[in-house]
């Protein structure tokens, strides 16, 4: 590729990195990021390679796609000069230990750390260095190696001071409260949190503000400090409701509601947890809302108010089949099948018991599956090795056994009586030079000799002898100064009124080489084992990110019933839906706007109004079909049945018009909403095979079409058969007659707007 050609292309992606960032879709960002590292590679520019290697990898790591990280940063490590001792090289380092902290690769987060700390100490960064630091001891925390942690923790907490970063230092006393905290160092544990909630209040650091208020409410819990507590979450309430980003505000109310929760004051908690969910509702945050949704479900268990505590549960499983949570999905299981045996269908509750058993069972497999099957395959590799070697071996063992012992004999003074012709071969003394004197003299090291004679001397006036009757191995020494390994036996001999002794003796220093043979030969074995199961485990991990990366595009573009059809292998979706209602919703006035507006600022705002549309759409349980310029499509009834699908829909366009109204009116634009619904039957399937989608076709589209391009700006525009759809809801919907008018396509048709009667 000519120079010129591959600089534009690096231009366009980078530009179309930075639109899709504004508009936070930073799936289609990192796709991008990975088209400029293969267009560099392929150019062999390693700079750019680099560059972006460590850029992606940091947005993965933001948006906590740890394991996708690691080969970024390798890449990018791979291509820094070996001896290279810069800044980004260390940032890389303590990038990569995160994601590997994060996967749970402990001993390589650890190498890691220690290579960003050599070259930040090269550097004498302070700052990097107490986060390299700090983040050795979350590593060991979490490996329940508490003295490494403080020791590593303290370390953070001596550069910190120098650096002088009170964000940093905030998040590490925090986590010293929390370490302190497992030790019973209860008091120790308040004040780091109380220190760590000081400066994260003073700096406006708000995550570490909140985290802080949930952690020392906890320890004030188990102390039942609730004066404390009240105190210390009213005055969060009172700082978190002043912040616009209402997330803060229902984690603070979400503890107060716990807190009521284990005083048994169910009444004040549910209070306090459905104000939460209030704020909840509104945001994307499924796992607090699950949360809290059960929080509220066991609340009205307690005040036996036991339909309620039923429809709880049936929104807290909608909403993990959003998001599923096996631990919490536990929780709604253990709590339906004690609410239906209270209800006395024994029947429905063993159902829901047996679903509680059946994940419970799959969690603990699971971690016992994943160690059996790497225990597998080096067992696998390891037979294929050792049969090759079994002949040898066998062989070793017959040189083994072969040797003869060596027999000693020596009397109650330790003076030798018998020495065989094998202790002659092993010692190199002749029997001549040893019979009749001390045994220590000849075969003993100098430096065990006194230990021996204290040894014999004991025996013979107390009877005890530690190495007595037992097979022990020991040095010994030969007449040439070499020393030995030798395997002894002591046997005492009763004579009369004395003892004597006899040792048997053999010279192991061959079986030592041999067993040193055999060890060096299983480590390298081992080690090939290791390398070989990386090296599965390798291929294995891309395999996973292949497939998870594809079934994620999937679950993104398509309704999670059809993803689900196409990965067991269904080929041709398509389905005829007799009861659906179809939505068209288009902005008035948007083409003037985009004519005198940036385009960022465009796709800005579209994306904003459209995520709030999805929101409450999912909110319906409706499905978005497609978005079209300025146009959104929204479907109820399909892919699943839905009985109350006009009313659903209708519901969501109010939301959508009153939201939008507000939002307009704050953007101070001018720009209206036309919304237009019908109702009736409809056919509805995937198309496509590279660009897939989930599309609704029939003549039910066409006229919700019609009814929006019809309409007013402002209003929400429907057919006669969708009034008619809405009129068994009496008293939800008021309704304004347009009389008979021209639809184009349709010719003459009774239509009508519709509002809420409710608000």
């Amino acid at each position: 590729m000519e120079q010129k050609n591959y600089q534009k292309q690096l231009q366009t992606l980078q530009t179309t990195i930075e639109e899709f960032s504004a508009v936070h879709d930073y799936e289609q960002a990192i796709s991008c990021y990975y088209e400029i590292i293969a267009l560099a590679e392929a150019q062999n520019d390693h700079e750019i390679v680099k560059e972006y290697s460590i850029q992606v990898g940091k947005l993965l790591i933001n948006l906590e796609y740890f394991q996708e990280a690691i080969p970024c940063f390798q890449k990018a490590i791979s291509i820094f000069d070996v001896n290279d001792s810069s800044r980004d090289l260390a940032i890389v380092y303590s990038n990569l230990s995160r994601a590997y902290f994060q996967v749970k690769l402990f001993d390589e987060a650890i190498e890691t750390s220690f290579k960003s700390i050599q070259i930040k100490n090269h550097r004498n960064d302070d700052k990097g260095l107490a986060y390299s630091f700090m983040l050795l001891g979350m590593i060991h925390d979490t490996k329940k190696e508490y003295q490494e942690s403080f020791k590593y923790y303290h370390k953070s907490l001596e550069y910190t001071h120098k650096s002088k970063d009170a964000h940093l230092k905030a998040q590490l006393l925090h986590n010293l409260g929390t370490l302190s905290y497992k030790f019973d160092n209860i008091k120790r544990a308040i004040e780091y949190f109380k220190e760590s909630i000081e400066i994260c209040k003073h700096l406006s650091i708000i995550d570490g503000y909140c985290n802080g208020i949930k952690n020392l409410v906890e320890v004030y819990r188990d102390l039942e400090y609730y004066q404390e507590i009240d105190e210390l979450l009213d005055e969060a309430i009172s700082l978190t409701s002043n912040i616009e980003e209402k997330r803060y505000l229902a984690s603070v109310l979400h503890s107060k509601a716990t807190v009521f929760y284990s005083q048994k004051k169910f009444e004040q908690a549910l209070k306090f947890a459905q104000e939460t969910q209030l704020y909840l509702d509104k945001l994307p945050l499924f796992s607090q809302r699950i949360s809290n949704n059960l929080l509220i479900g066991f609340l009205y268990f307690e005040l036996k108010n036991y339909e309620k505590t039923e429809e709880i549960l049936e929104a807290t499983y909608s909403l993990l089949d959003i998001e599923d949570n096996p631990v919490m999905r536990l929780q709604a299981y253990k709590m339906h099948s004690q609410l239906l045996e209270l209800q006395g269908n024994y029947k429905d509750a063993l159902v829901y018991f047996k679903r509680y058993d059946e994940i419970q069972i799959e969690s603990e497999s699971k971690e016992k599956n994943s160690k059996l099957q790497s225990m597998v395959i080096q067992l696998d590799l390891a037979n294929v090795k050792m049969s090759e070697q079994q002949l040898s071996n066998e062989r070793m063992k017959q040189i083994l056994d072969s040797a003869l012992d060596g027999v000693i004999s020596m009397d109650q003074n330790g003076n030798v009586t018998t020495w065989n012709p094998q202790a002659e071969k092993i010692f190199g003394w002749t029997s001549e030079e040893v019979l009749g004197n001390k045994l220590s003299d000849f075969i003993i090291p100098p430096e065990y000799r006194i230990a021996h004679e204290k040894g014999l001397q004991r025996f013979m006036t107390t009877g005890e002898y530690k190495v007595l009757h037992s097979r022990i191995e020991i040095t010994a020494i030969r007449k040439d100064g070499v020393i030995i390994p030798v395997e002894l036996t002591i046997l005492p001999i009763k004579t009369e009124n004395t003892y004597s002794f006899s040792a048997f003796i053999r010279d192991i220093s061959e079986q030592k080489q041999a067993e040193e043979l055999l060890k060096n030969y299983n480590q390298s074995l081992r080690d090939e084992v290791a390398k070989q199961t990386q090296e599965l485990a390798i291929k294995n991990d891309e395999l996973i990110l292949a497939n998870r990366e594809t079934e994620r595009l999937l679950d993104t573009i398509l309704p999670k019933s059809i993803s689900q059809r196409l990965k067991e292998g269904e080929k041709l979706i398509a389905e005829k839906f007799p009861h659906t209602t179809i939505l068209f919703a288009d902005l008035a006035g948007f083409t003037e706007y985009a004519k005198s507006s940036d385009p960022v600022k465009i796709v800005q705002l579209l994306s904003t109004i459209f995520t709030e549309f999805d929101t409450i759409a999912e909110r319906y349980g409706l499905e978005k079909i497609k978005t079209i310029g300025d146009a959104y499509m929204v479907a109820s009834g399909v892919p699943e049945y839905q009985e109350h699908h006009a009313y659903l829909i209708t519901k969501f366009a109010i939301d959508c018009s009153q939201w939008i109204k507000k939002f307009i009116e704050k953007e101070g634009l001018n720009l209206l909403m036309r919304i237009g619904i019908h109702t009736g039957e409809t056919v509805a399937g995937v198309i496509g095979t590279k660009k897939i989608a989930y599309d609704v076709w029939g003549d039910v589209v066409n006229t919700a079409s019609r009814m929006e391009s019809h309409g007013s700006p402002g209003k929400i525009h429907i057919s006669k058969e969708m009034k008619s759809a809405l009129e068994q809801y009496e008293g939800e919907f008021e309704f304004v007659s347009r009389g008979m008018i021209y639809i184009k396509g349709k010719g003459e048709m009774e239509t009508f707007f519709v509002k809420s009667a409710l608000y």
